[in-house]
């Protein structure tokens, strides 16, 4: 198993489930993280949601995916607010037709990028019966 095999469910899984921990109870949410730039990926959410709060608190979360042939991918990882304004300019101007919508640009203090970084991915595949650590 590779990364590879990772990247290929998470591009076929259009939307994500991040956990994040608020006081002593577990938060789950739908997300769409749909950028993968070098070993980080990316995406979008509002500066004042529940998630920012809990991440500034503890910043370490989980996050799933299944693709349509239930693989799934398991990540931990370390999340921050993106401060690179080119970074937030360039996710916006490429999914500017769903984010126009939410922010008035990549400049609004309404917009937030999360920068997720992974430090434990686990797969499972078809017709695995467990989880297996894949090397990031």
């Amino acid at each position: 198993m590779s990364k590879e095999k990772v990247l290929e469910i998470i591009k076929a899984s259009p939307t994500a489930f991040m956990a994040t921990v608020d006081g002593k109870s577990p938060r789950v949410r739908p997300m769409a993280l749909d950028a993968i730039w070098g070993n980080k990926i990316y995406g979008s959410t509002f500066s004042l949601s529940d998630k920012v709060q809990q991440l500034t608190r503890n910043d370490v979360a989980e996050i799933a995916w299944m693709d349509p042939q239930c693989r799934h991918v398991r990540i931990r990882a370390k999340v921050s607010c993106c401060k690179n304004q080119e970074l937030k300019k360039k996710y916006y101007e490429e999914k500017a037709q769903h984010l126009k919508d939410y922010f008035s640009g990549p400049n609004d203090p309404n917009y937030t990028l999360l920068e997720i970084v992974p430090f434990h991915v686990d797969l499972m595949d078809t017709n695995d019966k467990g989880y297996r650590n894949i090397k990031w």
